[in-house]
């Protein structure tokens, strides 16, 4: 108890601060303190410093200066760009899967999800199940090759196709024939002699391969794809928008698989290889 009473004689214990002239002494000003008064009175201004500080960093545009705070504008467009990459990545995958199959295609190889997936499928085969309403077409039309002479569309083929432009007029060497995995046809041609766009599309390949040489691909609407190989020029790019009937490349002998001037035409209908000789006519 003596010490307590002590301790608070101490803090009590009053103290003069005088501010005097240096010169003459003389007292300008006096202040009387003592230990707990000067104690409060740094509590106070410490208490009031963290108080407005917080206020300040925590109610006030000064919080957007701290790391890992941002502000609302901010938080909005985060929240828009987050909106916008999460489709870029789908729309990217679904560009991605595409690309894969045409390549597919294009390397003649199908996916095999094409083939059936029995146990008695032939590897590379194609199933090519026609529909009720084109056995009915069939059986309607029977033998009969009926084609329009003006601008050289060819009227064969399914009706829920447009009429195909024939790519290039020659004899077929060799026909469409799944079972020995050769899904296109292939057409004798004089060398330089225009190819043709069977139908309106933009140009997704233009390229060359040491197999098919110079090869073109043209992606028309209904999911259709049409392939033109062994060119021995390319008249269009990628990116290039071409109208039915607009010359596309010329006959030509590229590519080690060629034994002559002659087109490798293929045409696909979502991922599924069609006979071309179906759709048009090409003597």
């Amino acid at each position: 108890m003596e010490q307590k009473k002590r301790l608070i004689h101490r803090l009590r214990h009053k103290y003069r601060l005088v501010i005097m002239n240096d010169a003459t002494f003389e007292e300008k000003a006096s202040l009387t303190l003592t230990k707990l008064n000067v104690f409060m009175l740094i509590s106070s201004v410490l208490v009031l410093f963290f108080g407005l500080s917080f206020y300040l960093l925590g109610y006030t545009a000064l919080r957007e200066y701290l790391p890992g705070q941002i502000g609302k504008d901010q938080s909005h467009l985060l929240l828009e760009l987050s909106y916008k990459i999460d489709s870029l990545e789908k729309a990217n995958l679904a560009n991605e899967n595409m690309l894969q199959n045409n390549m597919r295609i294009l390397q003649d190889r199908p996916d095999t999800g094409m083939s059936g997936g029995g146990e008695d499928s032939i590897p590379g085969q194609v199933i090519l199940d026609p529909s009720v309403e084109e056995l009915a077409l069939r059986e309607k039309m029977g033998n009969r090759r009926d084609f329009s002479l003006e601008a050289g569309r060819s009227q064969t083929g399914n009706v829920l196709f447009a009429p195909f432009f024939t790519p290039v007029s020659g004899i077929v060497s060799a026909p469409f024939d799944p079972l020995v995995d050769h899904l296109a046809t292939d057409i004798v041609a004089g060398e330089d002699q225009t190819v043709k766009s069977v139908l309106e599309g933009s140009v997704i390949l233009a390229s060359w391969t040491p197999e098919t040489g110079h090869v073109i691909a043209i992606q028309h609407a209904n999911n259709l794809l049409s392939i033109y190989k062994h060119n021995s020029v390319l008249l269009k790019k990628v990116g290039n928008f071409v109208d039915a009937g607009e010359a596309i490349a010329m006959v030509g002998n590229s590519g080690e698989l060629s034994t002559g001037p002659h087109l490798h035409f293929e045409l696909w209908h979502n991922g599924i290889a069609l006979n071309a000789e179906e759709y048009m006519v090409f003597k």
